[in-house]
């Protein structure tokens, strides 16, 4: 696929489809809402998106995006 580095939107994917994991949903919904938990998984996305984006060459996050690419992709191009 040729993927060298993750991305603010990969992250919060990851974040958000971690927490669907542990729920008791069984699927994503087209209104973004776990049927059962309740949980806005559309809004989750928006906000860990946004909040990435904004820290996103802070060097505390800086070496977790090095960390992640490096283990993950095999990539030091962060």
């Amino acid at each position: 696929w040729g993927i060298t580095s993750c991305t603010p939107g990969l992250l919060a994917w990851g974040w958000v489809a971690l927490i669907f994991i542990l729920s008791p949903n069984t699927s994503f919904t087209k209104d973004g809402v776990g049927v059962k938990s309740c949980l806005p998984y559309a809004a989750m996305f928006t906000a860990y998106k946004q909040l990435w984006v904004t820290l996103w060459e802070e060097p505390r996050i800086l070496l977790i995006r090095q960390q992640i690419d490096c283990h993950v992709w095999q990539s030091t191009s962060s």
